[in-house]
């Protein structure tokens, strides 16, 4: 940012606070000193790619198979998911017990072979 009509051509680099509908909130040094409502300003945007860079080499390096995000009939297992419990299982909460579409998926997730596609949840 750079104060409009500055003798000392001099520009500040801050970064942006906030982001509102209608306003953006800035940080910088005190050397800038205080902004008096009313003043005009230049200001220039600066992206930094490295966090998209990051996001990227992430997803390059983790999912080199396809099977992980985008599994076929040919990824899974051969008989399909089992439904039925092999093994007992401790449950943190007691009441998933009593919900048997939540408990259908806890069964379904820890029969499931390594390896096999992966099951997303959501939901409280």
């Amino acid at each position: 940012m750079q104060k409009q009509n500055a003798s000392d051509n001099r520009w500040f680099e801050g970064h942006v606070h906030v982001v509102r509908q209608a306003e953006v909130g800035l940080c910088f040094h005190s050397s800038f000193g205080r902004y008096h409502e009313g003043k005009r300003c230049h200001v220039r945007f600066k992206l930094s790619r490295i966090p998209l860079q990051r996001q990227h080499q992430a997803m390059d390096t983790v999912f080199m198979e396809d099977r992980v995000l985008f599994p076929l009939p040919s990824h899974l297992p051969v008989g399909g998911v089992r439904t039925k419990r092999d093994v007992p299982l401790r449950l943190y909460n007691a009441l998933i017990s009593k919900n048997e579409p939540q408990m259908q998926a806890v069964v379904s997730i820890a029969t499931l072979p390594p390896g096999s596609a992966p099951f997303i949840i959501f939901g409280p």
